[in-house]
């Protein structure tokens, strides 16, 4: 903070804390939520089939983080200008 002695206003510098929380803001505003959900009734399954779904939750959630990922890769065109080629959830 700042005090200007002639007409005592106190002039406030935004730290880079706060511009960070509104840029973390302007982004989540663009964000679309997705929520896939369903119930399961384990003791219906046996042992293998457990395993089985276990392993299908980890791998649904590695692709989710692939699928994250790219659509973060970013490349720049012959006149300088940055793309996004695989914007997945636009």
């Amino acid at each position: 903070m700042i005090e200007n002695e002639k007409t005592n206003y106190i002039i406030k510098i935004p730290s880079s804390r706060s511009l960070g929380l509104k840029a973390t803001k302007a982004r989540r505003k663009e964000m679309v939520i997705k929520v896939f959900s369903f119930n399961i009734q384990k003791n219906k399954f046996s042992k293998d089939k457990k395993i089985y779904l276990a392993l299908l939750k980890l791998e649904a959630k590695y692709y989710y983080n692939y699928l994250v990922f790219l659509s973060q890769v970013k490349t720049t065109d012959n006149y300088g200008d940055i793309i996004y080629p695989n914007i997945l959830y636009n």
